[in-house]
């Protein structure tokens, strides 16, 4: 699975100062994530009585989300902080302490999101920017 490798890669990324390689390769895994949602279908394995089934799927694409924000934490602190509050951790990136604070071994690595989290409330992450309407 792409998530289990990709602590490292990114470790490396950062380490070469290579961002766009950093952001590419978070950006595979959460196109892979959105793929997996929408094939999984897990709203349609709920209606056919499926529990276990939709469970594995949600919690993969929690966890996909989860690792992107972990990883991408050092560009993007503010909106990590966002997504780990809705996932039910209480963490500030913003802190210049934060590696004392998070095992980075442990974050980084697929699988930190425990069953049963308890979560956030939800809400969008990102502001959804409407364009004007043209005149035909």
């Amino acid at each position: 699975m792409m998530g289990q490798s990709l602590g490292n890669t990114v470790a490396d990324a950062y380490a070469q100062l290579s961002f766009s390689q950093v952001c590419g390769a978070i950006l595979a895994l959460v196109q892979a994530s959105n793929k997996f949602l929408d094939e999984q279908a897990p709203w349609s394995l709920y209606k056919q009585g499926k529990q276990a089934e939709t469970e594995s799927v949600l919690y993969a694409v929690l966890e996909s989300v989860r690792l992107a924000a972990y990883l991408l934490s050092p560009m993007i602190p503010s909106i990590s902080n966002d997504i780990y509050r809705q996932l039910g951790f209480g963490v500030d990136f913003n802190q210049k302490a934060i590696a004392d604070i998070l095992d980075y071994q442990a974050h980084r690595a697929w699988g930190y999101l425990q069953a049963g989290q308890p979560l956030g409330a939800g809400k969008p992450v990102f502001q959804r920017i409407e364009l004007p309407e043209t005149a035909a």
